[in-house]
């Protein structure tokens, strides 16, 4: 079992040296990295299977270095974070240029459904139903005024992103042991005209559900 990232602060870093804290860091980090590496060149390997998963401990690591990075800068000390920490603060500043957000989640080879959130000035039309397979509304989100889209606060919906730390999310999430089952995506598009990407097959970042439930999907993930 993983220590909350309250729990952990306290039993692992406050109170400690700047020295101690830093060696704290520097074996999660050479862990985390030992762990990455296991699951890309032995995926199938008995250490893969049991719990917690390396998968789960890399993203509970994840939120530690947050936890620990903010703690640093409180006490005014230094530490080079590994990139995953300072990704999700660059990802966090560009969400205030975001102009459109979509997920995509469905059967493997049988179409997905499609959900996007499009902002219109300081509103958001959102849980605009679209289908991958040509059946359904225009993504666009001409129809302002379909009964199946709401408007909502673009702050508020900014601020709950910010939220899900997606910036810390890999782009690409695969269980190689399923063959069928469940495809995602999920595009946000920014006003300069760039884009960013994540995507998975069977697999997802461990607050995925968090992210569907903001965007408005109901869909039963194994």
């Amino acid at each position: 079992m993983m220590l909350s990232p309250e729990s952990f602060m306290e039993h692992c870093i406050k109170g400690k040296t700047y020295e101690e804290a830093v060696a704290v860091l520097n074996d999660m980090r050479s862990e985390s990295e030992r762990l990455e590496k296991l699951l890309k060149e032995d995926p199938f390997s008995d250490e893969v299977m049991v719990r917690p998963s390396p998968d789960t401990v890399i993203s509970f690591y994840k939120i530690y270095f947050r936890y620990v990075k903010k703690y640093f800068e409180e006490k005014g000390w230094d530490y080079s974070f590994p990139e995953t920490v300072i990704a999700d603060e660059r990802f966090n500043k560009r969400l205030d240029d975001l102009t459109s957000v979509s997920l995509a989640i469905g059967p493997c080879f049988r179409g997905q459904e499609l959900n996007l959130v499009i902002f219109d000035g300081e509103k958001l039309i959102s849980n605009i139903p679209d289908s991958r397979t040509g059946s359904g509304d225009d993504p666009a989100g001409n129809d302002d005024h379909s009964p199946d889209r709401k408007r909502v606060d673009r702050e508020e919906f900014i601020t709950k992103l910010k939220d899900l730390h997606i910036g810390e999310w890999d782009e690409e999430y695969h269980d190689l042991q399923v063959m069928d089952g469940t495809e995602w995506e999920a595009e946000f598009k920014f006003s300069d005209g760039s884009k960013k990407l994540f995507m998975g097959s069977n697999k997802y970042p461990m607050n995925f559900e968090d992210f569907m439930e903001l965007m408005g999907v109901e869909y039963e993930i194994i």
